[in-house]
């Protein structure tokens, strides 16, 4: 494999045990291991125990990430940089997070990771939906698994705890579903409810808030405050405005604060 200045290579050698692996370039060498796996631009490296294996990433260019220390390993590739991201790691059955420099953002206790802009959308295991299934099916497979979801920032910090059927991140705001069909609210970033879960579809801009209850829209401040009831078809941003489309298709104008604009000139 190829990356910057380094050359990394598979070399098999023997012991008077087992066959191991080695991972060379010109200046390093990196092992043993008992099996290397070519992954983006470098290895994820395999080390045998009693049970099974643990894993660790070696880097083409940057030399050894991680040693293998993990239960389960899966490195994330960022195709827009195309370098890797960071892993998603396995301790005890629980799957955790860390960088591409090898440092553990979020520890091993979530049961689902997903690298999203702005964070980390993490699920753990709703317990008491989990005991009320009466009967065991008969392959694992088959089994519902109720999950309740939460989110973590950049650095790991749990910013929603894990409650919800699903959370999103869409600029300075988490929208959230309680619970399946459920409704949506809307949250800050420090995890402060902005508006109730009342509402069928929260839109949220960098000034207002359009937020659609009972089929209708209305707009609401960035703190939660009501600028225009929810009686609009639908509500759009004009340029430094917004469009407001009546049921009948009629349409008004409005600025930042919610106050209706009557003189201003369209094309």
């Amino acid at each position: 494999i190829k990356g910057g200045t380094k050359m990394l290579k598979e070399k098999l050698e023997f012991t008077e045990e087992k066959a191991v692996y080695f991972l060379e370039s010109e200046n390093e060498k990196f092992g043993p291991f008992d099996e290397v796996q070519n992954s983006f631009n470098g290895f994820i490296t395999k080390v045998q125990i009693e049970n099974g294996y643990k894993f660790g990433y070696v880097d083409a260019e940057r030399g050894e990430i991680i040693p293998p220390t993990y239960e389960g390993f899966i490195p994330e590739y960022d195709y827009q940089k195309h370098e890797i991201a960071g892993f998603i790691f396995v301790q005890n059955l629980q799957l955790g997070y860390i960088d591409r420099d090898g440092k553990q953002i979020i520890p091993a206790k979530y049961y689902s990771i997903g690298r999203v802009k702005g964070g980390f959308t993490v699920g753990q295991i709703d317990e008491e939906l989990e005991s009320q299934q009466k009967e065991e099916p008969l392959y694992d497979w088959e089994k519902e698994t109720h999950i309740n979801m939460g989110f973590c920032d950049e650095n790991g910090q749990e910013t929603i705890p894990c409650l919800y059927y699903a959370v999103k991140k869409v600029l300075d705001y988490y929208i959230i579903q309680k619970e399946e069909n459920g409704k949506l609210g809307l949250f800050d970033l420090q995890g402060n409810q902005i508006l109730p879960f009342e509402f069928e579809d929260i839109q949220p801009t960098n000034v207002v808030v359009a937020a659609k209850q009972g089929g209708q829209y209305g707009l609401y401040s960035p703190e939660g405050e009501l600028l225009l009831p929810c009686e609009y078809k639908s509500i759009k941003n004009y340029g430094q405005d917004y469009e407001l489309t009546k049921p009948d298709g009629s349409k008004q104008y409005c600025d930042k604060t919610g106050k209706i604009i009557e003189d201003i000139e369209r094309e």
